[in-house]
């Protein structure tokens, strides 16, 4: 397969990863959320943070606990990718958010 396939089938997967969040993204969920489908990440937060506060736990093959540096209220800190299945649940003051494309990032979850 030659590189403009590769990116063509690379650009489709990524709409057909996006479109699976629809229902989240038209009504974003309180608390733990399961991923649909890969992608990009990001937590954005909605309240000054210290250094090592805990903005998420991601459980999936392994579980990962995400810890910021110190954050001013609306700043975001990128995750560059979680695989589908992986139960994401924000903390308190964190909102989880979806990149659908050019870095414009909306909500899907937030901390209950």
């Amino acid at each position: 397969m030659n590189w403009a396939a590769q990116q063509l089938q690379k650009a489709r997967k990524v709409r057909q990863n996006i479109s699976a969040f629809k229902r989240l993204i038209a009504a974003p969920a309180s608390g733990a959320v399961v991923l649909p489908a890969s992608g990009r990440f990001a937590l954005r937060s909605n309240a000054p943070s210290t250094p090592d506060t805990v903005a998420a736990i991601i459980v999936g093959a392994n579980t990962r606990t995400i810890k910021t540096l110190a954050m001013s209220a609306g700043t975001r800190m990128t995750l560059d990718h979680i695989e589908r299945g992986c139960v994401v649940t924000p903390s308190a003051n964190f909102d989880l958010l979806l990149d659908t494309g050019f870095g414009v990032f909306v909500k899907i979850a937030g901390g209950a």
